[in-house]
């Protein structure tokens, strides 16, 4: 154990022997090999006839979960530099109100609008709002990308002076 969990530890079990129990606390551990490895432990006061008798300790491995974390995020970082770096616009929508809950920079720069207007509109804000290119069809079309793994939808787009500039597919 490092000097740093050793402290913490035993802070901790002071305070379960004085019959507080101990919330989860995070510490590294070395085992007999030398390597080391991160831990949660958390402890609660045994009690008898309303005396403190003992402490009861629950240390868990945490190596897997933080293996998994840092396999999530750097699978998060790789996605998030694709997703920024496409030349494609790329938006991310709410399914059941078609909202955009995000997008990338070539969506801004195709649609004439900030990060930040993007993110305040909805599918139909984009499309020319005439049929088949309505909200209403637009989230059939989503749907049905989803359920039925197509992946192209088309429609006319809206830029930010109202206009319909062409064809896309999304």
């Amino acid at each position: 154990m490092t000097k740093t969990s050793l402290f913490k530890s035993l802070n901790s079990f002071r305070k379960a022997l004085g019959g507080k129990a101990v919330k989860p606390f995070g510490i590294e551990i070395r085992k007999k090999n030398k390597t080391t490895f991160h831990a949660e432990v958390q402890g609660s006061p045994i009690k008898s006839g309303g005396n403190v008798i003992g402490i009861l300790a629950v240390v868990r491995d945490l190596t897997k979960r933080k293996i998994a974390t840092d396999t999530m995020k750097k699978s998060e970082e790789k996605y998030r530099s694709i997703f920024d770096c496409a030349n494609d616009a790329i938006f991310v929508n709410d399914m059941k109100t078609g909202r955009i809950i995000d997008a990338n920079k070539s969506a801004s720069e195709m649609f004439g609008y900030t990060k930040e207007e993007v993110l305040k509109l909805n599918i139909n804000d984009l499309s020319s709002g005439k049929p088949p290119y309505t909200q209403k069809e637009a989230m059939q079309l989503m749907k049905k990308a989803v359920w039925e793994s197509h992946n192209w939808l088309n429609g006319l787009q809206r830029t930010r002076l109202g206009g319909c500039s062409g064809l896309i597919s999304v």
